[in-house]
């Protein structure tokens, strides 16, 4: 039985209105689905810095947690103070590469030896916050690339902060020392 007016679902002729609304619904779908998520641009930014970080250990050694040890001394208040890092992931950093930090008012400002860079930061006690960089953007020529990216990736990695005279080691949360830096005089 056929009602009145009814058409089938296969034949049905659709005003060029409706066809619009429905070419306008499907393109904001394609287009929301083929954006990634903030979770997935985030999964892919912490595998691209692990990656980074990786490379730039070159196989030479390991990472290695360490354990403050009773001879290492509470940790110095930061502001007002510069490092030279001598140390990026247990790779050790020529002296030529002046990879400088300046920790001043919670500002935290820097040379990775190619790039300036920037971010916010704060401390209580042991416990060190550094916030998002913000750097320039020069093409950094291997191996000061390779330095910069475990620079930029440790950084922002780093929870807690331990010293040893003039020098201060950062640590992510598992531990591990990301970055070793002495104080710079003058």
């Amino acid at each position: 039985m056929r009602f009145p007016g009814a058409q089938s679902f296969g034949t049905a002729a659709t005003s060029p209105r409706v066809e619009w609304r429905i070419a306008a619904m499907r393109h904001r779908l394609q287009s929301r689905l083929s954006r990634p998520t903030p979770h997935v641009r985030r999964t892919v930014v912490l595998i691209a810095l692990f990656i980074a970080s990786a490379v730039a250990c070159n196989g030479k050694s390991t990472l290695v947690a360490v354990a403050p040890s009773a001879s290492q001394s509470q940790p110095p208040a930061l502001d007002g103070t510069s490092w030279t890092v001598i140390s990026l992931n247990g790779v050790e950093v020529p002296a030529d590469a002046h990879i400088e930090l300046q920790f001043t008012r919670g500002r935290l400002t820097g040379n990775s030896g190619c790039n300036s860079f920037n971010s916010d930061y704060s401390q209580q006690a042991a416990t060190l916050r550094i916030g998002e960089l913000a750097a320039t953007r020069t093409h950094c020529p291997d191996p000061v690339g390779t330095r910069e990216q475990a620079l930029f990736a440790g950084l922002p990695a780093t929870v807690t902060l331990t010293s040893n005279n003039d020098r201060i080691e950062l640590l992510d949360a598992m531990g591990v020392v990301r970055i070793i830096a002495t104080r710079k005089i003058g």
